[in-house]
């Protein structure tokens, strides 16, 4: 007979189950321990986890020919068949141990299927000892030992103590419970009370508990998401023993008339049935909801005027002051759902509780203060982001612009993270890409290295992000979906590539769905254009030599896919994400699915305005009123642009939370979009964005309300303070003075400008257009109308010009001659008129020796004495005739008599054919925004000069195919078109383009623009050795342009620009048009003398910085405050003319040598001869196109043009 001995099975825990179900519903595993099938043990649930920890022990009594059995299932599916299974292990005990011996051994075997039909993996970890010295202590009683008493939660026995027999009596168990017996002969128990099964034998202690295990049931099957660490101890909700020792401060014991105990807490403003001394939690229930549990210290106190109540049955309900209304829903949470709400804003909203609740996204105590100037936000935001560290960014924000006495209750910062979004993802700064030409969706350039610092940029853009999402603000982008899904840790597929490129998707597809055999020749590798070199890139080693067949191809378009996606942005990702997870820990974010987390980031763009009506509350007006009857009409007829524009208006952002208008969040929790009538019919409304409030003055008819909130929505910027004749003592802020009531205002931001001229007690709203503000300017039938364009004769023989018009009541003293502003952010309209009056008299003086000098058309002016009174400066109203005569515009115009109004009609013939036609149409109304002349005034009327520049622009993209259109072309034109005629400024455009600057600037590759910040950085390296050493330390020329491949030092992206835009919006205005002067007549080599003059005249402000990112910002400020246009040109042409000195050939030949350089490093790459590359068709298609346009209009041109 076999030697029969006790041993000790410790089943320790579980690693790797299979998940068997789609999305976050984990498995709640436990296992049943069997030997020989006659002993039977079972382990305790752990909720909602593939790695499972029990750590129980159950002694078993075995001899060496037994075998362990041990089965791991799933308690939500054990009562399905073939569904609940997760694995199996099988011991043979003698193999293990030796019984007579003694030993103890720790086993980590693989789970096994137990048929053929089953999915399994993972591996079970157990320890088997046969030197047992003592008995087992059960876990339960193990917490009951050391939890009980503070918790008052009774422990559940362990069914291992005692072997359990079919001759168990019921007379042992709790009232309700009774003992079964399965087929297999396995004992379990049925609780007819609550009508549920379990495999542990109850003791009457587990009365005490039954409705803490119905809470946590209902718990898991409300958020299927993972439990807290201490999730287990939850309360009974009914009743909780007194705590020991003094209550926290701020506490105070009161109670019930009923006689029961509760807590005041009277820093939060709320009460609870929970002593404060225990770490224990309340639930808060919603009607028709599941019940939800949130430790009391996670969700922060109540908004301002709410207040939390007991009903009498100890429920807890609140009461909103603010709107005189009770609700069981509490407003530190989403609110509840209406029941025709989709499934998946359910999921999002229970993960959204959860997310929220965390202790990681618990605010700091606090306040972090962050200054920042409007017009420099990316540069400033950098600094003051990057300089804090993570602990003191989880603090209140409290955002600050410069200049402006808005103080932040919530609204500031939304409008900060609003507007900082559109900068971070500006493609211009080279950081971001659009995904593809029609879709506006972001993913990161993996050409972003041309920036030295971009992975600094990049972590400080992904701290933004984790910001925003700590602080429950919107960013106002929307990224690719692989994006979402490579922050959440998941593997990028193929079907991701379609947002990415669709077309580059299709021709991966269809090499997965044909046979490739002899008609693709592709390898494992890949070709990168990195700034027009191209790089071959190797999927695997050695890619080049292995060739993708049927057999690998799907190997090939994983790892192309993964490449295109992932790999070739690894760098920039890394640092993003290390900015993110500073402040949103990887773990809890991961409780998203990639469209999840696209809503919590970006919230919900699309506006639903009968939403936002429902949830609109009026003070002063009701819905039945006029004004508020117009004001839904007129958001009806607006267009989805313009109703984003009045969202961020009035709240500051122009996204929604998922629940729609009425989760919308003030300055301390919920609060609804709200209209008051306030103000008087001659002003605009006031927005109150901490409060999402919008003052409606009580307008008097449809048309009034619809031209005042355009007004208001599209041309104000900035936050003030409304005045009040004294200060409150209690309140950090203003109180709103109202003439009919005094009573203390929260809100204390209006929409303003701050500008030192405006009358802060008339206007909160700002006007860029205007000089100064409606209110006080003009009544509803004096707004002025677009002037047009006249002309004035001049000269004697017969020629017109067109010029400025004299400045009307509303621009004489905010606006220069030209129609622009006179006050900048770096200029202001006393620094502007004190040089205007020194600079009049002096051109005034000039005008009648001009004329002179037009009129004799140079017949006795030697060309010394014409330069010398160029660099002087040309009058303002002769300025387009001398432009003309000194380019040879005008000659050739003349000789092309009727090529621009072929040109016309050919535009008009081809209509929406026309390939530039969309994206002029997008530049007209960005050209000069400020300017009075290019400004609509009134609504749906067009400038005049508006559709000039239109039709010129349109004229041009004919006439000179291989350019078409290039963004700053819009700029150029519609400075011309101040100072001439259309069909002036059209040959005028022309000259310039094609005769007086360099070749190559504005065609579709830029590689002249590109050249020219070669010669130019080389120039600065010469001329200019130390400020050569901060723009690029330790470097030499050579070296960085090595190193480089080519490119350029970071400065380069400001004096590219520069040079694309002839210095307009880079200088102040009279500075652009005296180097304009120069530019006509002495060609482009004026450019590269005012760009060094302007380093020359900065030097000492260079020199005085050290960071780079300093440098960079003082290279991209210094020209905007050079308003002594004197003092630019003469001491480019006079003063430092040793270091600005230049000719036309040494330009030449210094472009030859870089182009000669880049030419080398192009015919160095490694081309693959033989193989066939995956070319986009349109790519292709769209050559052929643009060569054949460009071929025909060559040859229509070259028989109609007058050689």
């Amino acid at each position: 007979m076999s030697l029969s001995k006790t041993v000790r099975l410790t089943v320790v825990a579980a690693d790797g189950l299979i998940k068997k179900d789609l999305f976050f519903k984990l498995p709640d595993p436990f296992a049943v321990v069997t030997v020989d099938g006659e002993q039977t043990h079972t382990t305790t649930v752990m909720k909602k986890t593939l790695n499972p920890y029990w750590n129980e022990s159950f002694d078993l009594r075995v001899n060496s020919e037994s075998v362990i059995a041990v089965q791991v299932f799933d308690q939500k599916k054990f009562k399905r068949k073939d569904q609940g299974f997760l694995g199996v292990i099988h011991i043979q005990v003698s193999s293990v141990i030796d019984l007579e011996a003694g030993g103890d051994e720790m086993l980590t075997l693989e789970l096994k299927k137990s048929n053929a039909n089953d999915a399994v993996q993972g591996e079970l970890i157990l320890n088997l000892s046969a030197n047992i010295s003592a008995p087992i202590q059960s876990r339960a009683e193990v917490l009951t030992s050391t939890i009980s008493s503070n918790t008052g939660e009774s422990s559940r026995p362990n069914s291992s103590l005692v072997p359990t027999t079919a001759n168990e009596e019921n007379d042992d168990l709790p009232s309700g419970w009774e003992r079964r017996v399965d087929h297999l002969g396995r004992p379990y128990y049925v609780d007819h009370n609550t009508r549920t099964t379990s495999w542990k034998r109850p003791s009457r202690a587990a009365e005490d508990q039954a409705n803490q295990t119905e809470l946590e049931r209902h718990q898991h099957n409300a958020r299927g998401l993972p439990e807290q660490t201490n999730g287990q101890q939850v309360m009974s909700h009914n009743m909780t023993s007194a705590g020991s020792g003094p209550l926290p401060p701020g506490w105070e014991m009161r109670t019930s008339a009923e006689g029961r105990p509760y807590f005041v807490d009277h820093n939060t403003r709320t009460t609870t049935w929970v002593d404060p001394r225990r770490q224990q939690y309340m639930s808060s229930i919603g009607p028709g909801s599941n019940l939800q549990v949130q430790p009391v210290s996670q969700l922060g106190p109540l908004p301002s005027g709410w207040e939390m109540r007991l009903t009498s049955t100890g429920r807890v309900y609140f009461v909103d002051h603010n709107t005189k209304t009770t609700t069981w829903d509490d407003p530190r949470l989403p609110s509840s759902l209406d029941q025709n709400v989709p499934q998946y804003k359910r999921d999002f909203r229970r993960k959204l509780i959860y997310f929220r609740s965390q202790p990681a996204l618990r605010p700091v105590p606090g306040q972090c203060h962050l200054k920042v100037r409007r017009e420099h936000l990316f540069e400033d935001a950098y600094a003051e982001v990057m300089r804090q560290a993570p602990a003191d960014l989880k603090k209140r924000l409290m955002i600050k612009f410069e200049g402006e006495d808005g103080l932040d209750y919530g609204g500031v910062s939304r409008e900060f993270f609003f507007l900082l979004s559109h900068e971070m993802f500006n493609p211009v700064y080279c950081l971001f890409e659009y995904s593809a030409h029609d879709n506006y969706t972001l993913q990161i350039n993996p050409h972003s290295g041309i920036n030295p610092e971009h992975l600094n940029y990049f972590r400080f853009i992904g701290r933004v992000v984790g910001l925003s999402v700590f602080h429950r603000r919107y960013l106002d982008a929307f990224f690719i979906v692989s994006f979402y899904k490579m922050v959440l840790n998941k593997k990028v597929l193929v079907a991701d590539m379609e947002s990415v490129d669709a077309e580059y998707h299709r021709s991966l597809m269809w090499i997965l769905d044909n046979d490739i055999t002899d008609v693709l020749d592709l390898t494992f590798s890949t070709d990168d254009d990195r700034f027009g070199e191209v790089v071959t890139v190797d999927l695997v080693p050695n890619g080049q030599n292995i060739e993708v067949t049927e057999e690998n191809k799907k190997e090939y378009v994983s790892l192309i896919t993964e490449w295109r996606i992932h790999r070739r942005v690894e760098g920039q990702f890394k640092a993003f994400k290390e900015g993110f997870n500073q402040l949103i820990p990887q773990e809890l974010v991961n409780v998203f699915d990639e469209r999840e987390l696209e809503l919590l980031i970006g919230g919900i763009a699309e506006i639903d305005v009968d939403d936002w009506k429902k949830h609109t509350d009026y003070r002063g007006y009701t819905e039945q009123d006029d004004v508020i009857q117009w004001f839904w009409k007129c958001i009806r007829s607006w267009d989805s642009e313009k109703k984003a524009r009045l969202l961020q208006f009035t709240t500051g952002t122009s996204r929604i939370p998922v629940n729609g208008f009425k989760d919308l969040q003030g300055s301390d929790g919920p609060r609804r979009f709200t209209i008051e009538k306030s103000g008087e019919v001659t002003q605009l409304p006031k927005a109150h964005t901490c409060f999402n409030r919008i003052n409606m003055p009580p307008y008097t008819s449809y048309e009034t309300l619809v031209a005042k909130l355009t007004m208001a929505v599209e041309e104000t910027v900035g936050f003030g303070q409304e005045p009040y004749r004294q200060r409150a003592s209690s309140f950090n802020h203003s109180i709103q003075h109202k003439p009919k009531s005094r009573r203390p205002s929260y809100d204390v931001v209006t929409k303003k400008k701050s500008t030192p001229f405006l009358a802060i007690e008339q206007q909160s709203s700002t006007l860029i257009g205007h000089a100064s503000s409606i209110d006080e300017s003009f009544s509803d039938e004096e707004v002025p109308q677009t002037e047009t364009k006249q002309k004035q004769k001049l000269y004697d023989d017969g020629s017109h010009s067109i010029y400025p018009p004299a400045p009307n009541k509303t621009s004489a003293t905010k606006r220069d001659q030209y129609g622009f502003l006179k006050s900048t952010q770096w200029i202001t309209e006393e620094e502007h008129d004190e040089f205007e009056n020194y600079y009049a008299p002096i051109m005034k003086r000039r005008s009648e020796k001009w004329k002179q000098l037009l009129n004799d058309h140079h017949q006795q002016w030697p060309p010394r004495s014409i330069k010398r009174y160029i660099r002087k400066g040309i009058p303002s109203e002769l300025r387009g005739q001398a432009w003309l005569h000194y380019s040879g515009a005008k000659s050739k115009m003349e000789s092309n008599q009727g090529i621009y109004n072929d040109l016309l009609k050919e535009s008009n013939r081809l209509g929406s054919q026309n390939e530039n036609l969309e994206i002029i149409e997008r530049d007209l109304h960005r050209t000069f925004p400020e300017n009075i002349r290019f400004k609509t005034i009134t609504q749906g009327e067009t400038p005049e000069i508006i559709q000039s520049l239109k039709r010129v622009l349109l004229a041009f993209s004919l006439y000179s195919p291989s350019i078409g259109y290039c963004q700053s072309l819009n700029y150029i034109a519609g400075l011309l078109l101040l100072f001439m005629s259309e069909e002036e400024a059209f040959w005028s455009l022309v000259t310039l383009i094609h005769e007086i600057l360099p070749p190559n600037i504005y065609d579709v590759t830029m590689e002249g623009a590109n050249i020219d910040q070669n010669v130019l950085m080389h120039l600065v390296s010469e001329r200019y050795p130390l400020v050569w050493n901060k723009i690029s330390p330790n470097q030499t020329f050579w070296q960085c342009e090595e190193q480089m491949e080519g490119g350029m030092p970071a400065c380069s992206l400001v004096t590219s620009h520069w040079f694309l835009t002839l210095f307009i919006n880079i200088l102040p205005i009279e500075s652009v048009l005296r180097v304009w002067d120069c530019l006509f007549y002495d060609g482009q080599k004026v450019l590269f003398r005012v760009a060094l003059g302007i380093f020359k005249l900065n030097e000492s402000a260079i020199l005085a910085v050290n960071d780079p990112l300093e440098v960079f910002q003082v290279i991209q400020n210094m020209p905007k405050r050079m308003i002594d246009c004197h003092q630019l040109i003469d001491s480019t042409y006079q003063q430092y003319a040793a270091t600005t000195q230049l000719k036309d050939e040494e330009i030449t030949d210094r472009r030859e040598l870089f182009k000669k350089r880049r030419d080398e490093r192009r015919r160095n790459i490694p081309v693959r001869n033989g193989k066939r590359k995956l070319i986009k068709r349109s790519t292709v298609r769209g050559a052929i196109i643009h060569r054949a346009k460009e071929a025909r209009w060559y040859v229509e041109r070259a028989k109609s043009v007058k050689k």
